[in-house]
């Protein structure tokens, strides 16, 4: 059973392969299907059983059939999405074994995918596009994955919070802005404006936040994904932020380089494998399959050499310390009285 529709999923055995069929629960488009069902399915066998995305041994469908209901004949669908020819060659460098791929996980991926917007394609099957784009593009997934694997009160610094309480926390930092602008002379409209709309996520976890928790959560499976790097959560997000930003990196270009090699090779590993944890493979699985491959093993030696070149597996320096705030006011504070109300409204008159 698919559980957010309740659709089913389910294997019928063949002399020439066995099929996997899945009955809708609501009448659906053929396209509504194809991505829905083919691309999903096909996503999560992707991610399991090849890890090197090399194009030419990419997975298809290789043929597919459909009909309308029960009582219908099946009609053979065709077009390049839906039936391809049979490889000469398979790959037997798989990461994971097929017997991980169980028609319960294939029907719980289905509706876990749902959530993804084909992003999980861009995991299973890397583009070949220069190493720039690459880093740009998977260190936007960290955060993506993270978005949509992570529940709602859990992205937040204050779950318990209402819309409310955060918007008037806002409009008093604006407002506090909008003061001080003034007294700075400064043009407190234009201050106004930009402190509210830099504060529009007051209360969202920051990229490195969730960076930081994807990392954990991956690297308490298969620590060895991390290879030495100390902190790969910065590094991420410094990435990130230049390529997003269209910055100007720093450091000599051979530097730069090394440090795109590094996360080009680290991060389609970190996502994949927090993919298929999610997808319910047990960690130990997870990790007895990584640490036996042998383009795993050779990618991690890669990251190896050019990880001890930039420091990365130097312990970072120590932080500045972090500035704590306090209230000026507290609820608990005793109701001003008349006197003293008396003398912060001449202080108010006196400084305008």
């Amino acid at each position: 059973m698919v559980e957010d529709d309740q659709s089913t999923l389910s294997v019928e055995a063949s002399a020439d392969g066995n099929w996997l069929v899945y009955t809708s629960s609501t009448p659906a488009t053929l396209i509504q299907l194809q991505m829905r069902a083919i691309t999903g399915c096909l996503a999560l066998a992707q991610l399991a059983l090849f890890p090197d995305r090399e194009r030419e041994f990419d997975l298809r469908t290789r043929e597919t059939q459909a009909r309308v209901d029960s009582a219908s004949p099946w009609l053979t669908v065709r077009g390049p999405m839906f039936c391809a020819p049979r490889p000469d060659a398979l790959r037997v460098d798989s990461l994971l074994p097929h017997t991980e791929l169980t028609v319960e996980r294939f029907a719980k991926w289905i509706a876990l995918n749902d959530k993804f917007d084909g992003l999980a394609w861009a995991v299973a099957r890397r583009m070949r596009i220069p190493i720039q784009l690459q880093v740009q593009l998977l260190t936007s997934l960290v955060e993506g994955v993270h978005l949509r694997l992570t529940p709602p009160g859990e992205q937040t610094w204050f779950p318990d919070a209402s819309k409310a309480a955060l918007k008037r926390i806002r409009e008093a930092a604006a407002e506090a802005a909008v003061d001080q602008a003034h007294r700075e002379g400064l043009d407190p409209g234009i201050v106004g404006t930009r402190v509210w709309n830099a504060l529009g996520h007051v209360g969202d976890k920051s990229y490195l936040e969730r960076a930081e928790e994807v990392v954990a959560e991956v690297c308490a499976a298969v620590p060895e994904i991390g290879v030495s790097i100390t902190r790969l959560a910065p590094h991420l997000r410094d990435s990130r932020i230049t390529f997003a930003h269209q910055l100007r990196p720093e450091g000599a270009l051979q530097d730069r380089y090394e440090r795109w090699m590094v996360l080009s090779i680290i991060t389609p590993r970190l996502l994949r494998a927090r993919l298929l944890l999610e997808a319910g493979i047990e960690p130990h699985v997870v990790r007895e399959n990584y640490l036996e491959n042998e383009t795993f093993t050779l990618h991690r030696e890669q990251a190896e050499i050019r990880v001890k070149k930039l420091g990365w597996d130097k312990p970072p320096g120590p932080k500045s310390k972090s500035r704590t705030w306090t209230p000026s006011a507290t609820a608990e504070s005793p109701v001003p009285t008349p006197m003293a109300l008396i003398r912060e409204l001449m202080k108010s008159v006196c400084r305008r």
